[in-house]
C-alpha cells in the first residue's frame, strides 16, 4: 500500500484521531524519502563483507551489529526532518526538549549515527545515560532511533531477501534472523496456521512453531495461554507463565479487510492489548521494555 493508502486504511479503522494520523503519515514519509537516499550499491559492498554462509551455519542473525553501513548524511537528514516534525506537536513534544536535542546535535554531528548503532546494538544503557544528560525521556530517545534505523534495516533486508528465504526455511528461531532482535507480533496463517513472527525492529518475518514461547522456548501448554477481546477475535495475545513474556497475535482465518495485511500497522493498531498484557504482569520481549514508556497515545482514541 501507498502510505496515503495506509493512512486511509486507519482513518476506515476509526480508531485514531486525524491529528496522531497525520503525525504517523509524515513519519511514514520520512522513512521511505530516506530510504530511497540511500546509497544501495555501497551498503551491498558493506553489507557482504559478511560471511553470509557460516552465520547462517551457526545460526546467526545475518546481520553483524558492529558491522552496520550507515550513511551519515542520511541519518542527520533523518533526525533533523524528525525533529520538525516533534515541533508540531508542542503538547507531546515540548519545544525546550527539541532545543536539547538540536543543541546535542550541533555539538556533535555523530549523534544520528550513535543512535542507529547503539539502537542495533541494542545498548540500553546508552539511552539511559543520554536521556539523564539531556532531561529527555529515554523512550522519546529510543523511538527517534526506532526511527531513522528502520530505513537502514530495510535496505539491507531488501539485499539479503535471497539469503533470508533461505534461512525461512531452517531457521525456527526467537530471534529474527536478520537482526536478532524478539519479536513484537506474529501472525497465524489462513488455513495451515503457520505461525510467522514478526521484528518490530526491521520489520523481518520467519516461521517458528506455534506451541512454543516465542522468548524462553517453554512447551509446556499448561504455562502458555492466550486471550483476547471479545469484541475482535481477530486478535489473540500468547502468554508464557514461564517467563512472564507476551506475544500479540492475528488470526488470518478473522482477518476480513480488503486492504492487505500490514504488520507495523497492525502492532499500532493493538497497542491497547499491550496495556492490558502489562497490566496482567507480563512484558513484551523487546531488549527496551522497561525503559521508561513512552509513546504517542495520547492521540489517539484508543478502546
Amino acid at each position: 500500500m501507498t502510505i496515503e493508502d495506509q493512512i486511509s486504511y486507519l482513518k476506515k479503522r476509526g480508531q485514531f484521531v486525524d491529528e496522531y494520523l497525520n503525525f504517523y503519515q509524515q513519519i511514514l514519509t520520512i522513512q521511505a524519502d530516506q530510504q530511497s537516499k540511500i546509497n544501495k550499491e555501497k551498503l551491498a559492498i558493506f553489507g557482504k563483507t559478511s560471511d553470509i554462509e557460516s552465520r547462517l551455519q551457526m545460526g546467526l542473525p545475518l546481520l553483524e551489529k558492529n558491522n552496520i553501513y550507515i550513511e551519515a548524511d542520511v541519518a542527520r537528514s533523518s533526525f533533523t526532518a524528525l525533529l520538525s516534525i516533534f515541533e508540531k506537536y508542542p503538547q507531546q513534544y515540548p519545544p525546550e526538549k527539541i532545543d536539547i536535542l538540536k543543541g546535542a546535535l550541533k555539538k556533535n554531528d555523530q549523534l544520528p549515527n550513535e543512535f542507529i548503532q547503539t539502537f542495533i546494538a541494542e545498548n540500553k544503557d546508552y539511552f539511559s545515560q543520554l536521556s539523564e544528560k539531556t532531561a529527555v525521556e529515554p523512550g522519546v530517545l529510543i523511538f527517534i532511533a526506532r526511527t531513522i534505523s528502520l530505513p537502514f534495516l530495510k535496505t539491507y533486508a531488501d539485499l539479503l531477501q535471497p539469503y533470508l528465504a533461505e534461512k525461512d526455511k531452517v531457521w525456527f528461531r526467537s530471534f529474527c534472523p536478520l537482526c536478532g532482535n524478539a519479536a513484537v507480533m506474529a501472525r497465524l496463517e489462513k488455513e495451515v496456521g503457520q505461525r510467522h513472527l514478526w521484528c518490530a525492529t526491521c520489520h523481518t518475518e520467519w516461521m517458528f512453531t506455534r506451541n512454543q514461547c516465542a522468548c524462553c522456548s517453554n512447551e509446556d501448554p499448561k504455562g502458555i495461554r492466550y486471550f483476547f477481546d471479545e469484541s475482535d477475535s481477530l486478535y489473540k495475545v500468547y502468554v508464557c507463565d514461564q517467563c512472564k513474556r507476551y506475544l500479540k497475535t492475528i488470526d488470518e482465518n478473522k482477518y476480513t479487510f480488503i486492504q492487505p495485511m500490514n504488520m507495523a500497522l497492525e502492532d499500532l493498531i493493538t497497542h491497547y492489548l499491550d496495556e492490558i498484557a502489562v497490566k496482567e504482569g507480563y512484558q513484551s520481549m523487546l531488549w527496551w521494555d522497561g525503559i521508561e514508556h513512552y509513546d504517542h497515545h495520547e492521540l489517539s482514541d484508543g478502546h
